[in-house]
Parts: structure tokens; sequence; C-alpha cells
């Protein structure tokens, strides 16, 4: 590894909210390529994580509605259980929901899955 590109590599890794003022470094080939792809890399990370947070809320609110249409307003404590599943447990509980008879199975349902 060139040495320029180790002295940034440390810098970058020491200081992320030093706003380099080393004209030399800053201008060099090497450092733009490293900010470059950094940053590329935390626009998609972004990105992705956005677009799976949005995905999740999209389908709480959608179960929600269809868990209200069944056994009419949720309590609130249903509708914080609700909130706390990970996708995996919701797709489980959209298929599960049409299984369950009560608000109870319901309850009963949505505490076995938030607290294991």
């Amino acid at each position: 590894m060139h040495e320029l590109d180790h002295a940034v590599k440390i810098v970058c890794a020491w200081h992320p909210n030093l706003k380099l003022d080393f004209p030399m470094i800053r201008e060099t080939s090497i450092f733009k390529e490293i900010f470059d792809q950094h940053y590329n890399e935390g626009l998609v990370d972004g990105e992705r994580k956005g677009e799976i947070r949005g995905e999740r809320k999209g389908e709480q609110k959608v179960l929600q509605r269809q868990l209200e249409k069944r056994f009419g307003p949720l309590a609130a404590d249903l509708k914080a259980r609700l909130l706390e599943l990970n996708s995996e447990a919701l797709d489980s509980l959209a298929t599960t929901s049409l299984e369950l008879a009560t608000v109870n199975d319901l309850r009963v349902w949505l505490i076995n899955a938030t607290t294991n």
C-alpha cells in the first residue's frame, strides 16, 4: 500500500468529522477516490436502511388496518407490540391473523412474538 494511501486512511479513520484543510492531501486523486468510495457506500447503506424501515412501517400499517377491520380498534398495548415486530414476525402475523378467532388470540400471539 502506498504511504499516502495509508496516511489518508488513518487520518480519515481517526478523525471522521474533521474537515481536512490539508490541500496537498485533499487534492490527491487517492484521497478523492477513497472519499468518493466511502461517501457512495454511505449513501447506498443509508438508502437500503431507509427502504427497509419504510417497508416495515408500511407492513405494520396495513396489518394494523386489517386487524382493526377484523377485531375493531386495537388497544394501545397491542398497537405497541405490533410496532415491535420485525419484518419476519410481521409476515408471520399476516398469515396467522387469518386463523385468529378473537382479539385475545391476537394478544397471546403478540405477547409470544415480542417476548421471544
